[in-house]
């Protein structure tokens, strides 16, 4: 009986730590990329072999990690069951500042991913301070909203994998990326900023307009923080417990 036991532990171990592995990893930018307005914007990520992830969409966010706003969709159709890579013209923004990052989404995955806070500067390399330095939930993470320049030039995620609403999260992330349980809990944040370009008071004034309003947030954690989902250690406490709540 206890071989029976102990073999349906494990192989309820190694069930979870499949659903761990399950997801596209983002691994390019972390939270010590510069980029200039444009200069080539790079992204790159580790694929999900479970094949969930084809047609993978990825967009530039900004804001909290309550409400996530959408700048532009940056890349469609990019195939996410397997190692990529993607590049761009990084686009002129408002604020300059480490307060935008890239969410992962896929028509046929369960969870969304994101990459940490990044700083997107000016042409000239400035950059500006984030704008809030506390996440509303209260914790030390500064962040802000930003937006295109040209609003005119901004594009929506695909039907369905566009950014949802978000209400009381309680996740985390990683230094150089996060992946969270899709409508489950978020957490802690990284970095946001607030503009300044002393050339264009017009830009200035959007910057102050954008901070105060954040919409569309995704729907499930947060960039920056500690990854939610369940690492090796955790499924090994997971199946002493259960192997324990057996006998008991």
């Amino acid at each position: 009986m206890f071989t029976q036991l102990f073999t349906s532990t494990i192989l309820l171990s190694l069930s979870l730590s499949s659903l761990v592995l399950a997801d596209v990893n983002p691994t390019t930018p972390d939270g010590s990329s510069i980029y200039k307005e444009g200069e080539k914007c790079e992204i790159a990520w580790t694929g999900d072999a479970s094949g969930a992830w084809a047609d993978m969409t990825i967009q530039l966010m900004s804001g909290d990690n309550f409400q996530m706003v959408p700048t532009t969709t940056v890349a469609t159709a990019q195939d996410g069951n397997k190692d990529g890579t993607y590049e761009y013209t990084c686009p002129e923004v408002t604020p300059n500042s480490k307060i935008y990052f890239y969410q992962f989404t896929a028509p046929g995955a369960k969870n969304t991913t994101w990459t940490t806070r990044w700083t997107l500067a000016s042409a000239d390399g400035s950059t500006t301070e984030p704008a809030n330095s506390t996440q509303p939930g209260g914790a030390s993470i500064p962040w802000g909203v930003g937006a295109l320049d040209d609003a005119s030039q901004s594009s929506a995620a695909p039907a369905g994998q566009s950014s949802a609403s978000a209400s009381g999260q309680s996740g985390s992330a990683s230094a150089s990326s996060v992946t969270t349980s899709a409508r489950s809990a978020a957490a802690s944040a990284s970095d946001d900023a607030e503009e300044e370009d002393s050339s264009s008071s017009t830009k200035s004034q959007r910057t102050s307009t954008r901070t105060s309003g954040a919409a569309n947030a995704s729907s499930t954690s947060e960039p920056d923080g500690g990854v939610m989902m369940m690492g090796s250690r955790g499924l090994q406490v997971l199946a002493a417990g259960v192997l324990l709540a057996t006998f008991l």
